[in-house]
């Protein structure tokens, strides 16, 4: 059966990432609302509205502890900053793989500054419950192609959604999420010239700002891989790619199988 105009409509990716979006929003308000409150108690903020009335002309004074009690907990994660670490399966050729892999993620963590990242979400987890690292890539420099993966740090938390559905504490289950910026229009302009400010979602920014959002989501493709005689791993594709070339010797798989593979997509 032909699909209806709104059923098109609501099958564009904007359409697609705006439903998520409203999932990711009410999976995570209760939290961020909380949240929200941590921080602005951590920051002194701990007199209500009706407290303050009530008070009438006398001051509202505010000895916060709890900086001495978060500090104790974040100075022992910068004194024993936590790293990642490759650990090989056997004796043969793991223990060689495992050195250069781990050679890779130390130069990757020295040129992003990740402790930074890491104490910072660890300040954030110790303070409101929540803490975020990114993992991003860029140009090694302005005037080249190359680039390399970066970790960074989330000044913001609540900046970050992720997939409602998702149960483990890294996220790694979660099939989409978000990362949403307020800004100002004057900002915004400079940021996307040509580009119309219209903001993601969200109807109840000031006027002269507009909400941003990055959205990431998993894409699955079923795909078909072989195993050769070695124990190397192909997929079919690649195999019959190399067969295809002049000369090369003739790759043929001693097993194969379909798998889901995930695509993690970014707009």
């Amino acid at each position: 059966m032909a699909k209806s105009k709104d059923d098109i409509i609501a099958d564009t990716p904007i359409q697609k990432a705006l439903r998520n979006w409203e999932k990711c929003k009410t999976a995570w308000s209760e939290i961020y609302e909380e949240a929200r409150n941590d921080q602005n108690f951590y920051a002194g903020d701990q007199w209500s509205e009706d407290a303050i009335k009530t008070r009438g002309n006398r001051p509202a004074l505010v000895t916060s502890h709890l900086h001495q009690f978060v500090h104790h907990v974040s100075n022992q994660m910068r004194e024993n900053v936590p790293e990642m670490l490759v650990s090989p399966i056997d004796d043969k050729t793991d223990p060689t793989k495992a050195k250069v892999v781990q050679g890779l993620l130390k130069s990757i963590e020295k040129i992003s500054m990740a402790d930074i990242a890491y104490t910072d979400a660890g300040e954030n987890s110790i303070i409101s419950s929540v803490g975020f690292i990114r993992l991003d890539h860029d140009y090694t420099s302005p005037d080249t192609f190359e680039q390399h993966i970066l970790i960074k740090p989330v000044p913001d938390p609540l900046s970050c959604y992720i997939d409602g559905n998702s149960i483990l504490p890294d996220g790694s289950d979660a099939k989409y999420g978000f990362v949403v910026d307020t800004i100002t229009i004057a900002e915004f302009e400079s940021r996307y010239p040509g580009k119309d400010p219209v903001s993601f979602g969200e109807k109840d920014v000031a006027e002269d700002h507009v909400m941003t959002a990055e959205y990431f989501y998993i894409e699955p493709k079923t795909v078909e891989i072989g195993q050769m005689e070695d124990g190397t791993v192909l997929e079919m594709s690649e195999i019959e790619e190399l067969n295809a070339a002049p000369l090369a010797n003739r790759l043929v798989p001693v097993k194969t199988r379909k798998i889901e593979k995930n695509i993690v997509r970014r707009q």
